[in-house]
């Protein structure tokens, strides 16, 4: 019961912790050269709607962060442990395990986009109607 309580708790926490980064790096993105090379950021004509974008970002966090406090809650009348000391444990006892698979999916879900990475969300996959003249 511990195990599925630690890991709801992490879950849970993931949830909250990937988005945040995610605003964060759009909200520093914008103002970086690089931003010209995603996809995502070229649409994005003035501040008012990055504005908006890190907002929408920031309502899944909060959506993400009223669950993680509700499962809190849950935790807490149910089982009478805090839920904070089950994180601070799955965190302290896996700590290089988490910190690996997020070190491995934060940059992959952040540089994926880039053209550069050969990605077209658009599928039209101009590449394959080019003519070559090299032989």
């Amino acid at each position: 019961m511990l195990f599925t309580c630690e890991y709801h708790v992490i879950v849970e926490f993931i949830e909250v912790i990937i988005p945040l980064h995610y605003g964060i790096f759009m909200a520093v993105l914008y103002y970086l050269p690089d931003a010209k090379y995603y996809p995502h950021m070229r649409v994005l004509d003035s501040e008012h709607e990055l504005l908006q974008v890190v907002l929408n970002i920031l309502y899944v966090v909060s959506l993400e962060l009223i669950s993680l406090i509700g499962f809190c809650v849950l935790v807490q009348r149910k089982f009478d442990i805090s839920c904070l000391y089950v994180l601070a444990f799955v965190l302290d006892t896996h700590a290089e395990m988490i910190q690996m698979r997020l070190l491995l999916l934060v940059p992959y879900i952040i540089f994926m986009p880039i053209e550069h990475a050969g990605v077209d969300y658009t599928f039209k996959f101009e590449w394959m109607h080019q003519q070559s003249n090299a032989v």
